[in-house]
């Protein structure tokens, strides 16, 4: 690829061999952002961990990190509980919207137009188990 510079002074820009899932586009285009407002300095580079006041990375600090999150806090509960494997997983994936909705098999190319076959609006997890309000009457 190249160094930091080269890469930020292409012209072209840059080309995925897969498409971004939709709800990544928008982190891409934070990213690009940032890129673009950083200032290159000459000279050697170092590498520092923020969470640190020393600099240096430590697997507690990028545990305290993680754990502080939302959904990771919020799931401490649903991973310790005495039910099924198979029904942790699957709430974990209900919150993330990683189950096979319609709109997450279209963005990843798969067969559907990503629409509720009940309601016609977007299908997600969220929408399935929530929102469709035609789901809550059949």
């Amino acid at each position: 690829m190249g160094s930091v510079a080269q890469v930020c002074s292409r012209v072209e820009p840059m080309r995925f061999r897969r498409q971004l899932p939709l709800d990544l586009t928008g982190d891409h285009g934070e990213l690009l952002a940032l890129i673009e407002s950083t200032t290159l300095s000459q000279g050697q580079d170092t590498v520092s961990w923020l969470l640190e006041e020393n600099g240096n990375y430590s697997v507690k600090s990028m545990y305290a990190r993680l754990s502080r999150g939302a959904t990771i806090a919020h799931f401490k509960d649903v991973w310790a509980a005495k039910i099924p494997l198979k029904i942790r997983i699957f709430s974990w994936q209900l919150v993330l919207d990683r189950l096979p909705s319609s709109s997450n098999i279209l963005s990843r190319h798969g067969p559907g137009n990503g629409k509720c076959a009940l309601c016609g609006e977007l299908e997600t997890a969220d929408h399935i188990f929530f929102g469709c309000s035609l789901a809550r009457f059949a």
